[in-house]
């Protein structure tokens, strides 16, 4: 795609806000000299079991993450401190360390009391069952 190419490589994976958001996050932390927040990468998907949340947070341990869902919103956290080893000179430092936010609020249409959480190799599963009243449902017609 032609018009793709036009943009700087900074804008070509997510929206432009996002994009600047991470920029301006990444300006701040390199002048205050501390890790900075970032946001996992992550798939979203529906379909007839319900919605399903897949996000890359790689070499983290399970208990460094924190899911909760308030009044239907969905909250994705975790902490975890930097590499502090010491006589290291970093060439190339991008596996993320530090804190991170992830938010979305839920379709009213998924059961919040029946979800699943699961992390496999660095992937964090979380599946909403769709409630049993927001599934199709079949009305059969009788004659009379």
């Amino acid at each position: 795609m032609m018009v793709l190419n036009q943009f700087p490589a900074a804008f070509r994976n997510g929206s432009p806000e996002n994009q600047m958001d991470r920029l301006l996050d990444e300006a701040v932390g390199s002048v205050n000299g501390g890790s900075r927040p970032w946001t996992p990468a992550y798939n979203l998907f529906e379909d007839a079991q319900g919605l399903t949340i897949q996000m890359a947070i790689p070499g983290w341990e399970a208990n460094q993450i924190k899911v909760e869902v308030v009044n239907n919103e969905l909250h994705v956290a975790g902490e975890r401190p930097a590499d502090a080893a010491e006589h290291r000179t970093w060439l190339v430092r991008n596996l993320p360390e530090g804190s991170f936010k992830w938010s979305c609020r839920l379709p009213a249409s998924v059961d919040t009391a029946h979800s699943t959480a699961s992390y496999t190799q660095g992937i964090l599963t979380l599946h909403f069952p769709t409630r049993d009243e927001a599934k199709p449902r079949q009305i059969e017609i009788t004659c009379q």
